[in-house]
């Protein structure tokens, strides 16, 4: 089962610093610590419906948007390349005012807009989006892996005996 609800209002740093070169290579040598370079998928959309599997359908690297040009994406591209599926990129700008869904989180904020842009396939210049316009987005773009992968957006109907 997938988490739909926000579980512990905040994320731990501790597997993030410690695959870095200089925490991992306490325990292997410096070439094999400089050999892990690893980045983390934010966000992946999958298929609720086929066969169970969770077939993921696209991948995103997020990051905040604090003015820089762009963010390197060059490992994401390649992964969403080798496996057929779409890859974005997301910058997300904070507003002041706390998260409407979670109040009582003190670290999360609302989202005020995005940078989005799909670095593979047929990859987009960058569009800014308010958040509605990216949630649609999303689901335009769910939709779109859906009908290239599946020939449909919703599962076969079942069959009645």
């Amino acid at each position: 089962m997938v988490a739909q609800d926000e579980l512990y209002g905040e994320r731990d740093l501790s597997y993030s610093v410690w695959h870095r070169e200089a925490s991992v290579r306490r325990f292997i040598s410096d070439a094999d610590a400089h050999g892990l370079t690893c980045i983390d998928v934010d966000a992946t959309l999958w298929c609720e419906w086929h066969s169970g599997t969770k077939e993921p359908l696209l991948f995103i690297e997020t990051a905040r948007d604090i003015g820089q040009q762009s963010k390197p994406v060059t490992v994401l591209t390649r992964l969403a390349e080798t496996s057929g599926r779409a890859g974005y990129l997301v910058l997300y700008r904070l507003s002041d005012a706390p998260c409407f869904a979670y109040p009582d989180l003190g670290c999360a904020r609302e989202i005020d807009g995005f940078r989005v842009r799909r670095v593979w396939p047929e990859p987009e210049p960058e569009t800014e989006m308010t958040p509605e316009e990216y949630a649609r987005y999303l689901v335009r773009e769910r939709e779109r892996m859906l009908r290239s992968l599946y020939g449909r957006l919703r599962p076969p109907a079942e069959r009645k005996e």
